[in-house]
């Protein structure tokens, strides 16, 4: 199985080496199919499994742990509002505050899978609420996959991106995290990650005049940050000559 045949990112270094779950596979020589890999640039293009990959697909599905079923789900929208002096300009203009939304699923064993989902508040709350907790309850959390192909096809006539998508998002995290309950075992882990940590980086750098820029991300740097994130898509000259001062900044080697 070519590379170019498969998601560049998620699917293929999570199921080590293998596609990500299609629509259908059949056949004891190969099945075309559809990629559904949410978010990924391939999701919904056909992609051909060979037979090897079909014989190796038990080795996708990992065991469940403890048996749980979802009893309801709490959706709980936040905001916090900043002091004034602390507001900043962003792509929509000047920002005072910040929204999330977080969910909670609860299952009858007494386990609380936690999500969140960065989106329109209200939306967010009336998909899950009215529309997926429906035909969620009663159902293995632990079953990811068949439970984000089953929102998926059930949002679909509406979704497909945005606000919906995001939606799934914040439970498929929810379902993750039971899962990795059930098991005792963190998320990186059951994904397939060798490593505890990993290197963080400094979002931040929005949309200040470009000397501001340079000083934030300096800062970034003297508190042991070795990268850092620029908001980008302002203007063409805004843009080279914010990453050029960054660039410089940071010094080589960040």
């Amino acid at each position: 199985i070519g590379n170019s045949s498969l998601c560049p990112r998620w699917c293929w270094t999570a199921n080590r080496g293998f596609p990500a779950p299609a629509t259908s596979v059949s056949g004891r020589r190969g099945h075309v199919a559809r990629h559904r890999h949410p978010g990924c640039r391939r999701a919904g293009q056909r992609v051909y499994w060979g037979a090897r990959a079909i014989q190796a697909l038990d080795l996708l599905v990992l065991p469940k742990g403890e048996p749980m079923r979802i009893d309801h789900i709490e959706v709980s929208n936040l905001r916090f509002d900043y002091p004034p002096e602390k507001a900043f300009m962003c792509a929509g203009g000047r920002c005072g505050a910040r929204v999330t939304t977080l969910i909670q699923v609860y299952t009858d064993s007494g386990h609380v899978g936690l999500g969140s989902v960065y989106s329109y508040p209200a939306l967010v709350y009336l998909i899950i609420k009215q529309q997926l907790e429906p035909l969620l309850i009663g159902e293995d959390p632990t079953d990811v996959e068949a439970l984000w192909t089953r929102m998926y096809r059930t949002t679909r006539w509406y979704g497909r991106k945005g606000v919906a998508m995001s939606a799934l998002g914040g439970l498929d995290t929810a379902f993750w995290d039971l899962r990795g309950k059930a098991m005792g075992k963190p998320i990186w882990q059951l994904l397939g990650g060798e490593r505890t940590t990993c290197a963080a980086y400094a979002s931040a750098l929005l949309w200040k005049e470009i000397p501001a820029l340079a000083r934030e991300a300096e800062g970034h740097i003297a508190k042991g940050f070795r990268r850092v994130k620029l908001r980008m898509a302002r203007s063409e000259e805004y843009d080279m000559g914010a990453v050029l001062a960054v660039r410089k900044a940071i010094g080589a080697g960040n």
